[in-house]
């Protein structure tokens, strides 16, 4: 009925990808042995550090492949009973060592075997609490986004829901690269505002 990569998708600082990405890559390749892919397809994303500025300070996502549309099921099975209880604790204590303001998500990313179109969940927030506001809408945002996955033509359908809130018309892109890059671009870096005194 579906199958897990043991390939998934991260964007963050090296002590995120240490801290948060790397355990959950393990917990993913774990899943991934009960329900192995028969064909691994490429997410053909760059690895490369960009250089610009962002308040998306790391996405952590597991990979999804449907036979037939059985995200309900995904999500009671995989992402809710193995991924995120393993997962969040340590988001978590990495979100509260870190700066205030900055932005976090836990993602889901679902095609459909035979299918070069895929949908993008992002689930983002600034605390734990705001991402699980958002992981609520995920059953509705995947149903809706149902239509999508049945596109023959390579793009990836960016959903994201931000502390519970979810513009329901997806962001269209040719790759992953560029959903990636467009995520970051949606929460700019706040400035140090400098204030000149006068003498």
């Amino acid at each position: 009925m579906y199958e897990v990569s043991a390939n998934f998708i991260s964007m963050g600082r090296v002590t995120f990808s240490k801290e948060v990405a790397i355990p959950a890559g393990q917990v993913i390749e774990d899943i991934a042995k009960d329900f192995p892919c028969s064909e691994e397809p490429p997410l053909r994303i760059d690895p490369r550090p960009e250089a610009f500025l962002t308040a998306m300070e790391g996405l952590v996502g597991i990979v999804v492949f449907f036979g037939g549309w059985a995200a309900n099921k995904f999500l009671d099975e995989i992402y809710e009973a193995k991924f995120a209880p393993v997962i969040k604790p340590k988001l978590q204590a990495y979100m509260q060592l870190g700066p205030a303001g900055k932005k976090y998500s836990l993602a889901i990313s679902a095609q459909k075997k035979g299918k070069e179109c895929s949908v993008l969940v992002c689930c983002v927030g600034e605390t734990i609490e705001e991402i699980e506001a958002s992981e609520r809408h995920i059953s509705k945002v995947l149903d809706l986004a149902e239509k999508e996955a049945d596109h023959d033509a390579s793009a990836v359908y960016l959903y994201v829901i931000d502390n519970g809130y979810c513009d329901l018309t997806p962001k269209i892109h040719a790759n992953y690269n560029d959903a990636l890059s467009c995520l970051k671009h949606m929460y700019p870096a706040k400035l140090p505002t400098y204030v000149r005194t006068e003498r």
